[in-house]
């Protein structure tokens, strides 16, 4: 979600959470663990609210989430020569 927010704002955070209708009654934090099931319902909202293809924004978040990796990180992937190993 923090990319959602970083490119959209945290209205859209929110609306997103509403318009996916989550199992759980759409309660969402930073540091919960959920179903991936959750996850796709939230990309898939997304996906018609930005008018981006699902399988673009999931290559979006996984370019976004590498660079979250490589931040936060550093010392754990310092060895790999590529980031598919």
């Amino acid at each position: 979600m923090n990319l959602v927010e970083e490119k959209f704002g945290n209205e859209v955070v929110d609306k997103r959470i509403v318009s996916a209708k989550l199992d759980n009654d759409n309660a969402f934090t930073t540091v919960g663990t959920y179903d991936h099931a959750d996850l796709l319902k939230m990309v898939i909202a997304q996906s018609h609210e930005v008018n981006i293809q699902v399988p673009t924004l999931v290559k979006i978040f996984g370019r976004h989430l590498y660079l979250v990796f490589s931040r936060n990180c550093a010392d754990r992937l310092s060895h790999l020569k590529v980031s598919f190993k």
